[in-house]
């Protein structure tokens, strides 16, 4: 298994985020990534700031995305395929 790059994650999480304001999701342009430390005790999570700086959960489960770049690269693909597929399926009648 290759190691997976930080720059790698952020590729991914903008190719979900991109997937995702094209389903229609609203305010994709708040949408924050935030780096996991494993050393700091910090896991990659996903949210949207609010207007006052606050973070939301974008997710449903608190935003989380895994403790290693691989988990969160993989996580952010699954999403960023699955509202690709949607999307697609969508064109062509069927609406999730």
């Amino acid at each position: 298994m290759d190691r997976i790059t930080v720059r790698e994650v952020e590729g991914m999480y903008n190719r979900a985020v991109e997937a995702a304001r094209k389903l229609g999701f609203a305010e994709t342009h708040r949408w924050t990534l935030q780096q996991g430390s494993q050393t700091n005790g910090r896991a990659w999570r996903m949210y949207r700031v609010n207007q006052n700086g606050g973070l939301r959960d974008v997710l449903g489960s608190d935003g989380y995305l895994g403790w290693t770049t691989r988990e969160a690269y993989d996580a952010l693909h699954a999403l960023a395929r699955g509202w690709e597929m949607a999307r697609t399926d969508t064109h062509h009648g069927v609406a999730f």
